[in-house]
């Protein structure tokens, strides 16, 4: 990705029995930030989608959730990330 670009990252939380996915917020921090850059909440089914504009110093990326008003301090776990972009084809132009 490059400056500029958008970033959006899709997904589905999964949370423990009798726990229900819907208004789940969802943030997305870029850059090693004290505080995120994009926030949203999921669908009823759990879905989410944040997007954000990636700056010129941006290098991670990182994205953490949490059902409403439930948040465990040092908590954290490693989320699997596929990249689902199409494949970007370069061309270079020809210098005479």
């Amino acid at each position: 990705m490059r400056a500029g670009d958008v970033l959006v990252v899709q997904g589905r939380v999964t949370l423990p029995k009798g726990v229900e996915p819907g208004d789940t917020e969802v943030f997305l921090q870029t850059y090693r930030e004290s505080r995120y850059r994009a926030k949203t909440t999921t669908e009823d089914d759990g879905f989410f989608v944040p997007s954000v504009r990636v700056r010129d110093y941006d290098d991670t990326c990182t994205l953490r959730t949490a059902t409403r008003g439930t948040y465990v301090s040092g908590a954290s776990q490693s989320l699997p990330i596929t990249n689902t972009s199409p494949p970007r084809t370069w061309q270079l132009a020809a210098s005479g």
